[in-house]
C-alpha cells in the first residue's frame, strides 16, 4: 500500500514537472517597468520591443522618466515596435495591438486604428528567424487645454501586445511624460520703462514764400521805366536857367 502511494506521488510530481516545463516554453518573460506592473517581451521565441523617441536626442528609448526630456502639447510623438523571431523556424502569423496612451491621438502608421477602443491593430506574416520587423507609428499629443488642469506634468504609457497563439501573448510598454506649459501673466517688472526727462521740442520749420508773379506784379514791372523817366526830367529841369 505504501509502495503504491509512493508510485502515485512520483507520477504526480513527474506530471507536474512536465506540465511546468511545457508551460515554461511558452511562458512570458517579465520585467518590472517604470510606473509599476510587469513588461513581458518574449513568448514562444517571439521577442517584442516597444520604444518611444526621446524628443531631445531623436533616439528610440524604452521609456522616459519624469526627470527626463518631455513632450509638449500639440507635438508629434513617435512609437516603434520591433519584432524578432528567436527560433530556428518561421513564425507564420502574428497579431499586434497597440493601445494608445491617453491624450495622444493616432496620426499615421501601420494598421487600422479604432477610435472607440483607441487600439491600433495589424498582422505580421512569415516572420523569419533573426530578421527583425520594425514598425514606426506616429501620434499627436492633444492641445494644452485638453490636458488635466491640476497637473503640469502628465506621464502616460503606450502598451503593445503581440499574439502568436491566443491567449498566449508577448507584451511591452513605453512610458513618457507630457509637460503642460502654463501662461504667466505679464509682470510690471517686464514692462518697458517709461522715458524720463522733459520732452524735446522740435523748432518750427521756416517757410520761405516766393513773391507772387501774378498780374499785379506785372503792372509794377511796367511802372519802373516811368519812374526812371520822371527822375531824369526833374533833374533836367533843375539844371535849366530861369528866365
Amino acid at each position: 500500500m505504501i509502495h503504491t502511494r509512493n508510485i502515485l506521488t512520483v507520477t504526480t510530481l513527474s506530471a507536474l514537472l512536465l506540465l511546468s516545463f511545457t508551460k515554461a516554453a511558452y511562458a512570458e518573460s517579465c520585467n518590472p517597468i517604470y510606473g509599476g506592473g510587469p513588461t513581458c517581451v518574449t513568448i514562444g521565441g517571439l521577442m517584442l520591443d516597444a520604444t518611444v523617441m526621446n524628443p531631445q536626442t531623436n533616439k528610440m528609448v524604452n521609456g522616459l522618466k519624469v526627470n527626463e526630456p518631455k513632450y509638449n502639447p500639440g507635438s508629434i510623438v513617435t512609437f516603434q515596435i520591433k519584432l524578432i523571431n528567436t527560433t530556428s523556424s518561421t513564425i507564420g502569423h502574428i497579431d499586434v495591438q497597440d493601445g494608445f496612451p491617453p491624450y495622444v491621438n493616432y496620426s499615421t502608421g501601420e494598421g487600422n486604428f479604432d477610435t472607440a477602443s483607441r487600439i491600433l491593430s495589424f498582422s505580421v506574416k512569415d516572420l523569419e528567424p533573426n530578421k527583425p520587423r520594425i514598425y514606426n507609428i506616429f501620434g499627436r499629443i492633444v492641445a494644452s487645454d485638453q490636458l488635466p488642469g491640476n497637473n503640469s506634468i502628465i506621464c502616460v504609457t503606450n502598451q503593445v501586445v503581440a499574439m502568436v497563439v491566443d491567449p498566449a501573448s508577448a507584451k511591452d510598454t513605453s512610458t513618457f511624460c507630457i509637460e503642460k506649459k502654463t501662461q504667466v501673466a505679464p509682470s510690471p517688472i517686464n514692462k518697458p520703462a517709461k522715458k524720463l526727462g522733459f520732452p524735446i521740442l522740435t523748432p518750427p520749420t521756416k517757410i520761405s514764400k516766393t513773391p507772387s508773379t501774378g498780374p499785379e506784379a506785372l503792372a509794377l514791372f511796367f511802372l519802373i521805366p516811368t519812374g526812371i523817366a520822371g527822375f531824369f526830367l526833374r533833374r533836367k529841369s533843375k539844371q535849366q536857367p530861369s528866365l
